[in-house]
C-alpha cells in the first residue's frame, strides 16, 4: 500500500506543478465523478471539483439530490457510472444503502473511493477519506472543557441528529469522563434531522435541564439552533457544535456559542479530487486504506480568519491549496488500515 501511495502522490505532484488552472474538463478527457447528499449544502464537491482542476486532463462532474434524499443518491449514483467511467466518489452518512451499486461499479473496474463514510465489506472498495469522527468529538470536548472550570459539577447535554455521528458522541463523553469527575455526561439524544425538528427537539431538552453546564451536538443543524435558543433564553450555559454553517460562524462571533469544530469538507474533497484526477489522468490505480484528514477548532479568538476564508470559494481554493499539497506529499502519516462494517 506504501510504495501505491508514494507513487500516486508522486503523479500528483508533478501534475499540480504543470497543469495548476486546468479547466475542470471538455470532450474526450477522462471523466471522474462524485455523488454528494445534498448539493446545497456542498463543500466536498466544490474541493472536488477543485481538486481535479488543480491535477488537469480530467474532466469532473459533481451531482446529488437538492436535498438529503439517499435513495435518490442511489440512482444518481447508479446513473453517473455510465458518464464517469474513470473514477467514482461517493460521499454518504449511510453506506449500507450503497453496498450493491459500488460493488458492481468495482466490478465494472471504476476506480472508486467513499468520502465520510466506512463501506460496508460487501462495498469492495478499498479507499476512504475523510475524518476521524471520534477524533474530532474530542477536539470539541477540549475546547469546551477550557471554559468549565476542573472543579465544577453539573451536567452536559449531548444531542446528535444522526446515528452516524454518534463516534463523535462518543469522544466527547470520553474525554469529558477522563477529564472532568464532577460532570455527568446525559445522551446523546436524538435531536433528528431537518432544522426545524432539531430546533424543537433542543428547545424540550434545554427546558427538561434548565441547570445544564453546556448543550453539545453533533450535526451541522445543532450548533446555528443552540446559539438561537440562548440568545432568546438568555441562558447562561455553554454550547457547541460542529461544521462551518454562516449561522454558525455569526453566533460565534457573537459570543453565543463557545466552539465549533470544522470537518473541513473542503479540504477533504480537494484531497480527494487530487487523488482521483491523478489516477484517472495516468490509468494507475487509487492506493488502499483510509486516508484520514484533519478538522479544525474555532472559537472566538481565531472566527474572524475562518469567516474570511469561507466567504468565496477562491478564498477556500487560495486556503486549501498549500495545506492539501503538504498533506498529499505525507500520505502515508495520515493513511490507516481501512476499517470495515458488515
Amino acid at each position: 500500500m506504501h510504495r501505491a501511495v508514494a507513487a500516486l502522490v508522486t503523479l500528483i505532484l508533478a501534475g499540480t506543478t504543470a497543469c495548476s488552472g486546468a479547466p475542470v474538463g471538455g470532450p474526450g478527457l477522462p471523466t471522474v465523478g462524485l455523488v454528494v447528499p445534498d448539493r446545497n449544502a456542498d463543500e466536498l464537491g466544490l474541493g472536488y471539483a477543485a481538486g481535479v482542476d488543480r491535477v488537469g486532463g480530467v474532466r469532473s462532474i459533481v451531482t446529488g439530490p437538492s436535498a438529503v434524499d439517499s435513495a435518490e443518491q442511489v440512482k444518481m449514483f447508479s446513473a453517473l457510472r455510465k458518464r464517469a467511467g474513470a473514477g467514482m466518489a461517493l460521499a454518504t452518512r449511510q453506506p449500507e444503502r450503497f453496498a450493491r451499486p459500488l460493488a458492481e461499479a468495482v466490478d465494472d473496474g471504476v476506480e472508486v473511493m467513499t468520502l465520510d463514510a466506512v463501506p460496508a465489506r460487501s462495498a469492495r472498495v478499498k479507499l476512504a477519506v475523510g475524518n476521524d469522527d471520534y477524533a474530532l468529538g474530542t477536539m470539541l470536548a477540549n475546547a469546551m472543557l477550557r471554559r468549565i472550570p476542573e472543579r465544577s459539577r453539573g451536567t452536559v447535554v449531548l444531542g446528535t441528529s444522526s446515528a452516524t455521528l454518534d463516534a463523535r458522541a462518543r469522544g466527547l463523553r470520553d474525554r469529558f469522563g477522563a477529564q472532568r469527575s464532577g460532570v455527568t455526561l446525559l445522551g446523546p439524544f436524538d435531536t433528528g434531522p431537518g432544522s426545524a425538528a432539531n430546533r424543537k427537539a433542543w428547545e424540550a431538552l434545554v427546558a427538561a435541564h434548565p441547570d445544564a453546564l453546556a448543550f453539545l451536538g453533533t450535526g451541522e443543524d445543532d450548533a446555528y439552533n443552540l446559539a438561537a435558543i440562548r440568545r432568546r433564553t438568555h441562558g447562561l450555559w455553554l454550547a457547541g457544535g460542529f461544521e462551518l454553517n454562516p449561522r454558525s460562524i455569526a453566533a460565534l462571533r457573537q459570543g453565543e456559542l463557545a466552539a465549533l469544530v470544522s470537518p473541513e469538507r473542503y479540504f477533504t474533497g480537494m484531497v480527494a479530487g487530487e487523488l482521483q484526477a491523478a489516477a484517472a489522468r495516468n490509468k494507475t490505480s487509487l492506493p488502499s486504506g483510509w486516508i484520514v484528514t484533519p478538522g479544525e477548532v474555532v472559537t472566538t479568538s481565531n472566527v474572524a480568519g475562518y469567516e474570511e476564508r469561507q466567504a468565496s470559494a477562491g478564498a477556500k481554493q487560495a486556503w486549501a491549496r498549500p495545506r492539501v499539497a503538504a498533506f498529499l506529499k505525507d500520505l502515508r502519516t495520515h493513511t490507516r488500515p481501512l476499517p470495515t462494517e458488515p
